[in-house]
């Protein structure tokens, strides 16, 4: 299950937030995010499934994170 998921933007000061459920925090991303989180929120409002969006998203965010943490330091 996906919990509560929001993205702010400001287009004036081109600044970001996403909305984290677990720490009940907004977490401002840099200006060079802007374009992407722009990106990320207009394929969410329209996909007629963004629940199973964000679903692929994390899975794919746990994959990168854990064969990071098994790669050997160089």
């Amino acid at each position: 299950m996906i919990h509560h998921f929001a993205i702010i933007q400001d287009d004036t000061t081109r600044r970001s937030w996403i909305w984290i459920e677990k720490e009940s925090r907004w977490q401002q991303c840099g200006q060079d995010e802007f374009e992407p989180m722009l990106v990320l929120a207009n394929y969410l409002r329209n996909h007629n499934d963004p629940e199973e969006v964000l679903r692929v998203l994390c899975k794919e965010g746990l994959k990168l994170k854990a064969d990071d943490e098994t790669q050997e330091p160089e």
